[in-house]
């Protein structure tokens, strides 16, 4: 077996992992919570990935948060900052994995040789955890409007895909 297929199956079965166990977590120390937004997210030059997990209600905060920052910034910095837009000014997703609730339910370390793991790679086994990650998802709580994605090469929140409804 070639070093780039061993590592592609190293990863994925990493990957599954963390997310049983971001999972697990999530559910022995927070039972109540209910899922708005995962996260699957790995860094190719540093090897190290982590699965994100937010709120309804933090979200919604850090995102008033943002939005009273930029109409702050806009009036006492005129000549640097301009007005937020009509659409700016309502409440959004976060879509920045740092900003959810809990940032590192599940984090890892990777052992491949840098460079020889490839975004070609990456996107297609990470596409195969977020669809893992939707089954596995069946035991959360999850609000209605949940979402879950991967980042891809330009971002750090990209293909998101909605999670199905849970009543638990």
């Amino acid at each position: 077996m070639n070093d780039t297929r061993r590592n592609r199956q190293r990863y994925e079965s990493d990957i599954r992992s963390m997310i049983d166990k971001a999972f697990k977590r999530l559910l022995r120390e927070h039972p109540k919570i209910q899922v708005y937004t995962i996260s699957i997210w790995t860094d190719l030059e540093a090897r190290k990935s982590a699965i994100a997990i937010d709120t309804k209600a933090h979200s919604d905060a850090r995102s008033k948060s943002q939005i009273a920052s930029r109409v702050r910034d806009a009036k006492r910095y005129p000549e640097l900052y301009s007005p937020p837009s009509t659409e700016e000014l309502k409440i959004q997703r976060i879509c920045n994995p740092a900003d959810f609730k809990f940032p590192r339910m599940a984090t890892r370390c990777h052992y491949w040789h840098k460079g020889s793991f490839t975004w070609n790679l990456l996107r297609s086994a990470l596409r195969r955890a977020q669809a893992y990650a939707i089954q596995q998802a069946a035991s959360l709580r999850v609000h209605e409007d949940a979402m879950i994605s991967i980042n891809s090469s330009q971002d750090w929140y990209d293909h998101e895909r909605r999670l199905s409804s849970h009543d638990k």
